[in-house]
């Protein structure tokens, strides 16, 4: 699917660096750029999957980002699209720790038990 790209969208998609940051306005066309620039990486540069990671601020964007991703592109599959914390948590539970997710009441009752002590 060809997508249009206005000069400066092109000049991030298609740059030869390796890494790139993406600052815009909301609703300029980041998303397009990024799943763009994700699939120049994988077709013409021939970067496999498994070495693309996309970070974003929450969870609900990272879903929007893979799942258009994966329709614009009609991919089954496709790279890391997370979060800060969801990207260091897939590398703890790869090297085998057995961790998990504290929920806000119970992280509350633990930092008010540990500043009781150092009160």
């Amino acid at each position: 699917m060809k997508i249009s790209l206005d000069k400066y969208q092109e000049e991030a998609v298609y740059i030869k660096d390796k890494n790139v940051l993406v600052v815009a306005a909301p609703g300029s066309g980041k998303t397009t750029v990024i799943i763009n620039r994700v699939n120049y990486l994988v077709n013409q540069l021939r970067v496999k999957l498994g070495n693309i990671i996309i970070i974003t601020f929450t969870r609900a964007a990272a879903d929007n980002m893979r799942n258009r991703y994966k329709s614009v592109f009609n991919r089954e599959i496709a790279p890391f699209f997370g979060t800060f914390h969801g990207l260091f948590y897939k590398i703890l539970l790869r090297e085998g720790f057995n961790i998990s997710i504290v929920e806000g009441g119970v992280s509350h009752r633990i930092i008010k038990s540990v500043l009781s002590k150092y009160s």
